[in-house]
């Protein structure tokens, strides 16, 4: 399942003009060191087609955090715009699809409208 959250982020930053928005829900983004994610990224624009990247998780051990976390601020120090982040961390999740079902509209909501109110700071 969280494999499915790092498989939609790979995609959309691989191919932003076709995908404007993705919600990496529980990614699964301990697969790569921090030297491995900022050479993958490094290589990306965040100046056109910028994809707007919806970012959840949980505590960690019951899910993917901190790695999770570490992306969110990993993005922010690479310089992606902080207009395209939206982070929701809840910290009563876990890691299976009846959490990621509750917040689903929420994901909608930032897909239609590039972003989620409650979360924007």
């Amino acid at each position: 399942m969280s494999l499915g959250g790092l498989e939609t982020f790979y995609i959309n930053m691989e191919y932003p003009e076709v995908f404007g928005t993705a919600g990496a829900l529980s990614p699964s983004f301990w697969t790569n060191d921090d030297a491995a994610w900022r050479s993958f990224l490094g290589e990306k624009d965040f100046t056109d087609n910028t994809p707007f990247i919806y970012l959840y998780t949980g505590p960690a051990g019951g899910d993917t955090d901190p790695y999770v976390t570490e992306m969110y601020e990993r993005l922010k120090d690479m310089g992606y715009p902080a207009d395209k982040t939206a982070f929701h961390y809840n910290e009563n999740s876990g890691h299976h699809a009846n959490y990621w079902r509750a917040y689903f509209s929420e994901f909608l909501s930032a897909m239609a409208f590039q972003k989620v109110e409650p979360l924007q700071k």
